[in-house]
């Protein structure tokens, strides 16, 4: 048995934390390569190298995010977690963490031969929008209490925008053949053209 009870105010001032640094970390994943095609530059190409750390680091700060929404679900506070998070919210949730671990277990040179790089792309493709719309749905259910989220989701947005912008630039049979997947593969790594390439 616990002797205690975590201090509720504690517990939800870790999610909102992590949910902060796991939102970051998402967006410069998910705009890498965007920005190394449409800005190239020595800052943006070191993103772009360390894409697949970064998308770890993100798995590792939404973990940290689920282990303490779990803390409040079941043993600081169930009754306000229940009117906070409604069951839509989580399932989308859900969701969104299975593609974070499906993508997360299959950041490695292996997976990528396992899979085939077809495979493997569609599948960081999908989950990193489906992380994408969790983030937004997140933001969009809070604004009429919280304007403030306003903010939050207009840069979710601009990021899916920027993606728009640099797969437009690059010639159809390169979009089609890579779609842009959060978490870089280093198994065959290609250059970067001017026009840009979907990594």
């Amino acid at each position: 048995m616990i002797p205690f009870t975590p201090d509720v105010d504690d517990i939800r001032l870790l999610i909102r934390i992590t949910a902060r640094s796991s939102m970051l970390l998402f967006l410069l994943a998910f705009t890498a390569s965007a920005v190394a095609r449409l800005w190239p530059s020595a800052r943006s190409r070191w993103m772009l190298r360390h894409r697949r750390q970064i998308g770890l680091m993100f798995w590792a700060s939404h973990v940290v995010h689920a282990l303490a929404i779990g803390a409040l679900a079941v043993w600081a506070a169930p009754e306000l977690f229940a009117q906070l998070t409604p069951l839509p919210s989580r399932v989308l949730g859900g969701a969104g963490y299975v593609a974070l671990i499906a993508m997360a277990a299959t950041s490695n040179d292996r997976a990528v031969a396992w899979l085939g790089r077809a495979r493997w792309q569609r599948l960081h493709s999908w989950g990193a929008h489906l992380i994408w719309l969790v983030f937004v749905m997140s933001c969009v259910k809070r604004i009429p209490l919280q304007p403030v989220y306003t903010a939050p989701l207009l840069v979710l947005l601009a990021a899916m925008g920027l993606r728009w912008w640099a797969a437009r630039r690059q010639p159809a049979s390169q979009a089609q053949a890579a779609p842009l997947p959060l978490i870089k593969a280093s198994m065959t790594p290609a250059p970067l053209p001017p026009s840009g390439s979907s990594s």
